[in-house]
């Protein structure tokens, strides 16, 4: 496996709307494996990237690897940054399908 970014996000947590992401479990990528998760909320993913951090989504397949899926892009909207994967300017965080935790 090559490095896929500073970060793997695997899972994530929303608020009672369900609009906007309150935490993720991401994996600091080693290169070679993904590192054991930690819980993070939205803000400290929002200022990693700020910074020049790369973050990118993944999930299991069949056989319990991980696979990389899409880069995770911030948006800002009217004065609220979100967490999108498809870079699209719309109201809500959106990182895929990932299992929620």
């Amino acid at each position: 496996m090559a490095e896929w970014a500073d970060y793997v996000i695997t899972h994530v947590r929303y608020n009672e709307d369900g609009g906007r992401i309150s935490a993720v479990k991401r994996r600091k990528d080693a290169g070679t494996t993904l590192i054991e998760p930690e819980e993070k909320d939205r803000w400290e993913v929002i200022m990693g990237l700020t910074v020049g951090l790369e973050y990118c989504t993944a999930y299991k397949n069949s056989d319990g690897d991980y696979v990389r899926d899409e880069d995770i892009h911030k948006v800002d909207v009217i004065d609220t940054t979100y967490l999108r994967t498809d870079g699209n300017e719309i109201e809500q965080d959106n990182l895929g399908e990932l299992p929620e935790f």
